[in-house]
């Protein structure tokens, strides 16, 4: 390795050291010091075991921050050489030494905590090193072991690896007539490869919208068109007709398939592990959400169950964070059926676990919708004051709300001037994606003219007006526009 490599290896290393201490909780620091202890992890570093050890209990004061201001490196180094002359370069090989070892830890408790694959590697130690009395016995074991997983592709994926282990022992052993089951093997795999597939054809429909770019799906297009030639083998496994009804689901958008999903979930929801629960989730919601703004009744409700399934089963996020998105929208959905005393729960429990820079909007924001929801409109108002935030799009949603507060208290020159106001805003803003303008600007075109003739009515002009409305498509707010102007017809 030339110098420029170990400067940048050393480098990557330090950054690492700080940024795992960071995200590492009470139990995984304790479990680090003791790993730190094992002569079996750190013996024949750089640096001695013992003064990594000693470094790491120094800043192991500075948890959980870490903070580097804080943390000066003369003041380091002086803890642990005494007698020495500061050198940066021998503190950032200390810091690269310990990184590494953070990496190796953080490797180890994964590990540890996937018992399928802990399993596996034990029958092939034991393929190599054990009579075939022993082989076997662990062999069963690790079959056991892998059929009370909850699972996910990899079910199959396990399932195959530990029966190729088998096949090899018996072909080595000769019994090739006794133990060898090729069969299994091969259908194990076919159906890991199936499952894995569809699963991330999946994932790419979900995210189309979200990603923004054009994906070459030509293979899992295949990939479907043999699970269509083949559905009685696809009905046979609840895992892959569940995948391919997901599919069917973000392609073709029937409700038949909706439903197939939701007798699915009921049948093998306890047997998913949770990330693998949660895309099933996502994808149910994403169809209701869709049919919604489609203008289709129940989906709603539909709605409200699966959030209300997801909080129960506690898979409502992936990372360390709330999703701030999925929090309003779900407030939203709540309170619009009148269920004020869930959004409020439900405010209250996951706000505290908003990403720290959303929090203070999203909070004031969903308790404005809430407050709005129970005709507190004055106490809405009071919510969203509170919010001061630049990103332009949340701005407006802001604005949205205080326009159809101002309409139902009356306050028609405050939702005209601020409808005047937001559409100067939007022409010239250059953070918000045109698509996203489009809808604000449906809003703020409509409401304007409902406005207009709430002060001044014309029923040919209202009823022109609400067929506009619902051949305009989705946009925010749509179903209280419309339920505003079929008010207006019903007084003419």
């Amino acid at each position: 390795m030339n110098n420029l490599q170990t400067i940048c290896t050393v480098k990557m290393h330090v950054n690492s050291l700080f940024s795992i201490l960071k995200t590492l909780s009470g139990k995984e620091l304790r479990n680090f010091d003791r790993f730190l202890r094992s002569p079996y992890f750190t013996e024949g570093k750089n640096i001695r075991s013992k003064l990594l050890y000693e470094y790491f209990c120094i800043l192991k004061e500075f948890y959980p921050a870490f903070d580097r201001s804080e943390l000066e490196k003369e003041t380091l180094f002086k803890r642990l050489y005494p007698e020495r002359k500061f050198s940066s370069v021998l503190l950032r090989r200390l810091d690269s030494d310990l990184g590494k070892l953070a990496i190796e830890f953080l490797n180890q408790e994964e590990f540890y905590q996937d018992t399928a694959a802990r399993s596996i590697n034990a029958v092939t130690a034991l393929s190599r090193k054990m009579p075939e009395k022993f082989f076997y016995r662990q062999f069963y074991l690790s079959q056991q072991s892998i059929d009370i997983q909850k699972y996910d592709s990899n079910y199959y994926y396990n399932k195959q690896s530990l029966e190729l282990i088998r096949n090899n022992y018996a072909y080595t052993k000769g019994e090739m007539l006794k133990k060898y089951d090729v069969n299994s093997e091969a259908d194990n795999f076919i159906k890991y490869t199936l499952c894995r597939a569809l699963e991330i054809y999946r994932n790419i429909e979900n995210d189309k919208a979200i990603l923004n770019t054009k994906i070459n799906t030509e293979f899992f297009e295949n990939i479907l068109a043999f699970a269509e030639s083949h559905k009685e083998v696809i009905a046979e496994d609840a895992l892959i007709a569940m995948h391919y009804n997901e599919i069917l689901l973000n392609i073709r958008k029937e409700d038949k398939y909706y439903y197939e999903l939701k007798n699915l979930k009921g049948r093998i929801e306890n047997k998913l592990n949770s990330n693998t629960l949660r895309n099933l989730y996502v994808t149910m919601v994403n169809y209701c959400v869709r049919k919604k703004n489609m203008g289709f009744t129940g989906f709603d409700t539909e709605r409200f169950e699966l959030d209300t399934e997801i909080m129960n089963n506690d898979i409502h996020s992936t990372g360390e964070y709330f999703d701030m998105n999925y929090f309003l929208s779900s407030v939203r959905n709540a309170v619009s059926l009148g269920k004020h005393a869930w959004s409020e729960n439900f405010i209250k429990k996951y706000s505290l676990k908003l990403e720290p820079r959303h929090k203070t909007f999203a909070e004031n924001y969903a308790l404005g919708v809430l407050s709005y929801g129970k005709k507190e409109y004055g106490k809405s108002l009071e919510y969203l004051s509170r919010i001061n935030i630049e990103y332009s799009a949340r701005k407006q949603q802001v604005k949205d709300l205080m326009i159809v507060i101002y309409c139902e208290t009356g306050s028609f020159e405050n939702a005209l001037n601020l409808i005047d106001t937001s559409k100067h805003s939007l022409k010239n803003d250059k953070q918000i994606p045109e698509e996203r303008k489009k809808t604000f600007s449906k809003f703020l075109d409509f409401t304007g003219k409902y406005i207009r003739l709430k002060l001044e009515p014309d029923e040919f002009r209202i009823n022109s007006l609400r067929q506009k409305i619902i051949a305009s498509g989705h946009f925010v707010n749509r179903e209280w526009l419309l339920k505003k102007t079929d008010e207006l017809i019903v007084k003419q």
